[in-house]
Formats: C-alpha cells, sequence, structure tokens
C-alpha cells in the first residue's frame, strides 16, 4: 500500500483539537492525481468566526447585499497561509447576481476570462417558474491570498425548486434532467463527464446533486459533478473504473477503501468525479465524522 494514507491520518491527527471541538464539516481527500490532496471543511459558525476582520473585498460585497446564507472555511495539505471560502448564496435576485458579477468582472480576471462559460451554468433551470435566470449558483468559493483572488470556485446545486425562494434541501433530486442538460450546454468537459457519472451512478447508486467549475488565475480549469448517497461506494467505482481503464485511480480508491475499513468513524456520503482542462480524470470524497 501506498504510504499516503499514513499521511492522511497524520492530516487528521492535526486537526483532532477541531474535530474534539466540533468545527469540522467535511474531512476531504481528492484521488487521481500523483499524490492525494486532504482538506478539513469547518462548520459555519467557527468560519464567521474566524473571517472577521480578515481583509476580503468579496465577502464585504456579498454582507452588504445580505447574500450570505452560510460561510465555509477549507483548509488544504498547501498550509495555513491561503484562505479558501465556500460561501452559500442566499437573495440570488437578478439585481444581486448582476452586482456580484460586475464586481467580480472587475476585480477578479478570472472570471473577466471564464464569464460566459459561468452565466450559461448559472442559468441551468432550477425553478418550474423560469424567473431569476442566474439564480442557479447557490455556492461560490474562493481561495485568497493577500486579498487576492487566486482561484475562482462556483457551484450549481442540482435540484429542481418550485421557486428561487425554497430553501436549497427541499428542492427535489432530478439526476436524468440535470444530466442532460449539462450534455447539451456547449461544455465539452461535462459532455465527456456526464456518460461517467451515469456509469458510476449505476454502479454505486445516489443522485447527481451538484456541479462545479473551478478555475485558477494560472488558467487551469477543473469541471465536476457530484453525487450524493452512493449505496456501493467503493465496489461500485471499482466496476465503473474498470470500464474507464484508469489503473492509477482505481488503486488510489482500492487503498481509500482499506483506509476507510480502518477508520470506522467516518463515512463519505458524497463524492465528486472531476475532469480538467487535460482530460484527466480524477475524484473529490467527502467524509463526516459517525
Amino acid at each position: 500500500m501506498a504510504d499516503w494514507p499514513e499521511k492522511l491520518d497524520g492530516f487528521v491527527a492535526q486537526h483532532s483539537e477541531d474535530y474534539a471541538r466540533k468545527r469540522v464539516d467535511y474531512l476531504g481527500v481528492n484521488i487521481g492525481g500523483d499524490e492525494p490532496l486532504f482538506k478539513i471543511y469547518y462548520l459555519n459558525d467557527y468560519t464567521l468566526t474566524f473571517s472577521e476582520g480578515r481583509p476580503s473585498s468579496l465577502l464585504d460585497l456579498l454582507r452588504e447585499r445580505d447574500m450570505i446564507r452560510f460561510l465555509t472555511l477549507a483548509e488544504d495539505t498547501g498550509g495555513r497561509r491561503r484562505f479558501r471560502y465556500d460561501i452559500g448564496l442566499k437573495r440570488r435576485t437578478d439585481d444581486n447576481m448582476e452586482a456580484l458579477f460586475a464586481w467580480l468582472n472587475e476585480h477578479v480576471s478570472i472570471f473577466s476570462r471564464q464569464e460566459a462559460e459561468i452565466r450559461t451554468l448559472a442559468a441551468m433551470p432550477i425553478c418550474d417558474a423560469r424567473a431569476f435566470p442566474l439564480a442557479g449558483m447557490h455556492f461560490l468559493g474562493f481561495v485568497s491570498e493577500d486579498d487576492r483572488v487566486t482561484a475562482l470556485k462556483c457551484h450549481y446545486l442540482c435540484r429542481r425548486h418550485r421557486d428561487v425562494s425554497t430553501p436549497p434541501r427541499l428542492g427535489r433530486y432530478d439526476s436524468g434532467y440535470f444530466l442532460t442538460w449539462l450534455e447539451q450546454s456547449g461544455i465539452p468537459a461535462m459532455e465527456r463527464l456526464c456518460p461517467l457519472v451515469r456509469d458510476v451512478l449505476g454502479c454505486c447508486g445516489g443522485d447527481v446533486c451538484m456541479v462545479g467549475t473551478d478555475y485558477w488565475l494560472t488558467g487551469e480549469r477543473k469541471y465536476k459533478i457530484y453525487i450524493t448517497g452512493p449505496i456501493f461506494l467503493y465496489q461500485g467505482l471499482a466496476e465503473a473504473l474498470g470500464r474507464e481503464q484508469d489503473p492509477l485511480l482505481l488503486r488510489q480508491v482500492e487503498e481509500l477503501m482499506a483506509w476507510d475499513d480502518a477508520h470506522p468513524r467516518f463515512y463519505c456520503p458524497i463524492l465528486a468525479l472531476a475532469l480538467d482542462d487535460r482530460d484527466r480524470l480524477t475524484m473529490n470524497f467527502y467524509y463526516r465524522e459517525t
């Protein structure tokens, strides 16, 4: 077995106080690259306290418009110098979303380069009534270094709602509807990813719950589709990946399964399949304590 599961144990141990104080929302494990990446996602209350007094012009804008539904901080194995925030958005009216996009266009060069694609995904129909055409964006994440956004992360919740005011958790899943829409969106990575997601759903069970796009200042991009409630997680992935013929990813899935079996305090309710701009397949796993 590779030594990275031992590094994962060390990463969890570094955050033993966070777990003891009930600050942690998810433990993230990203596999598919040469070296897996680990992340800690903090709960809303702790993040709001942590973020106070730390400079962020983007957070200031969202606070002014009362658009923050919740705020989470993520820390990864890159260290504590960078701040990674995920913001649950509310009040996603046309005026508020256009104000957000205008601010991003002026201050974040990443957004300027990717605006057309972001608007396309934000317009993914989530309501039976076709009002609020940008309300499909439920989450906005960013990496900040010295108040400079170096990565922009946009997430779109895949649940059907009666109207835009419906709380996200009350929407209904409709995997087939969203996968068909994404395949017809004109975004090549989504067209490539959707058949893989269908394979994984067929083998693992679960529902498509979210779509994500990550954009970096350096030009890299990553496209993700999230699955919630997998029933046959590792065995199903092994079957689906066998069809993809990806030995590195398959081996890391098996190593992660062995780690999970040895750590019954954790369970995995959500995973994501991801393709980068070089068409490489990776996976993200999100663990909670039992």
